[in-house]
């Protein structure tokens, strides 16, 4: 850039889509693109006092910025690590907190120019919660929203904000939305059928059985068709927040769970049905009856 007026050099200036950011030959000042606050950052003075015998100056011992990258004071960022030690020593059994190597990178993330995970101004109480297992690995979850999981070697697994979710664009298939609903209509058809089947055995009707016996045969793959799309969807809404999280996605024992449990549940009743107009006495009942009209 042109130099001042007052004779001092001219930045130089870097734009990049995080933001734009002036050097100076003393200081810096980055400007963020998504409107946060600007950082200013300045070499430290040297002290007039500090004087070899030549006559050589020492520099005064550097100091931290008071304001961090982040936009958090280094006060601020050992606040925050401080109260995720706490939160993981209640948390975990054996009472651990946080290993060095979480510690030097949840440090390293706060510093991070526009982190989302504590906003400024808001270290005091900014982890709500935590969780761990007896592997290390631990989750801390913020006030604002955010989550982050760390391994025991500090590594990242993953880090969410309101921000990432509110982006998420939930991609569903509609061939399982449709799914879904259809075996939701052919469900309800079916539940008007055994209404009906129901009021014609009150009748001591010999179609009473007949039909029951459909509703059975029918009901049952419904069942597993309905647990089947019901398991897609789920698997397709949390792979969307999988995304957001950058965490693949996958087909695990949660999605064989969500197709299998409502699938058995939805049987229980069609199979005990089965059984029960299968046996001897009722057979012989609705011959019986048959035989009398």
């Amino acid at each position: 850039m042109p130099d001042s007026r007052s004779g001092e050099p001219g930045p130089e200036y870097f734009v990049t889509r995080r933001g734009r950011m002036e050097v100076f030959d003393d200081r810096a000042v980055f400007f963020p693109s998504d409107g946060s606050p600007t950082v200013r950052v300045s070499a430290p003075e040297e002290s007039s006092d500090a004087r070899g015998d030549d006559g050589s100056t020492t520099p005064a011992p550097a100091t931290s910025p008071a304001i961090g990258p982040g936009g958090l004071t280094q006060a601020e960022i050992k606040a925050v690590v401080q109260q995720a030690d706490t939160q993981v020593k209640a948390s975990s059994t054996g009472g651990k907190g946080l290993t060095p190597r979480q510690v030097n990178t949840l440090q390293s993330l706060l510093a991070v120019p526009g982190q989302q995970l504590v906003p400024p101004a808001t270290a005091q109480g900014a982890v709500s919660s935590s969780f761990s297992d007896p592997s290390g690995q631990i989750t801390l979850v913020f006030s604002n929203g955010s989550m982050l999981m760390l391994g025991p070697q500090g590594n990242i697994l993953s880090q969410t904000s309101p921000a990432a979710f509110a982006a998420t664009s939930m991609s569903i298939s509609p061939w399982a939305v449709a799914a879904f609903i259809a075996t939701a209509v052919v469900s309800a058809g079916l539940a008007v059928l055994l209404l009906v089947a129901g009021i014609l055995m009150l009748r001591h009707t010999p179609i009473a059985r007949r039909l029951h016996l459909i509703y059975c045969w029918l009901k049952i793959p419904a069942a597993v068709a309905g647990g089947v799309s019901f398991a897609y969807v789920m698997y397709e809404m949390m792979n969307g927040f999988g995304a957001a999280a950058g965490m693949p996605a996958r087909i695990g024992w949660g999605t064989a769970a969500w197709a299998a449990i409502p699938a058995a549940l939805s049987c229980i009743y069609p199979v005990a049905l089965l059984i029960a107009l299968n046996t001897r006495s009722v057979r012989e009942y609705y011959h019986s009856v048959a035989a009398g009209e």
